[in-house]
């Protein structure tokens, strides 16, 4: 029987090319969700893979035992999932402390429920290597010699606006 691989945050950007990347290898791809709305939208992209692959809905990374379900009978772990929320009113609060906490979450629970785990990959986003005090710069290449320098205290300070 072929492995299965646990993809979070399977409705995001990463997480759609690591689906595909996956199920034409023949592996058997749970991805998890917030929301069943997004469990449909994303089976409907794949129907020829629809044996292959299966959403769970996990309403918050945060909360303990959130994977506890998705974790189960899987061999390996491709965590893209982080808090994507548009209107921010406190940096700390709604961005950075929930994806900490829900990468946390997920290397505990792999640990505590499903130690079978063979290998957890953590994925970043643009925010990563996005420095600000370059400013908007639409036609530079980033590359893995890009790093943002903000330090965590910058980065829970609300964001000045213009």
């Amino acid at each position: 029987m072929p492995e299965t691989i646990l993809v979070t945050g399977a409705s995001g950007f990463v997480a759609a090319h690591v689906i595909l990347a996956f199920l034409t290898a023949g592996y058997h791809v749970r991805g998890s969700v917030r929301l069943q709305s997004a469990a449909e939208s994303i089976k409907s992209r794949y129907p020829q893979y629809s044996q292959q692959l299966s959403l769970v809905i996990v309403p918050d990374i945060a909360v303990p035992g959130a994977f506890n379900y998705a974790l189960v009978s899987v061999s390996g772990v491709i965590h893209t999932a982080s808090p994507f929320v548009l209107d921010v009113s406190d940096n700390e609060n709604d961005l950075l402390q929930p994806a900490i906490r829900g990468t946390l979450n997920i290397a505990h629970t792999i640990h505590t429920c499903n130690p079978s785990v063979r290998r957890l990959v953590v994925t970043s986003s643009f925010a990563a290597v996005l420095n600000l005090d370059q400013g908007f710069r639409p036609t530079y290449r980033y590359s893995e010699a890009d790093w943002n320098p903000c330090s965590y205290e910058i980065a829970r300070k609300p964001p000045t606006r213009a």
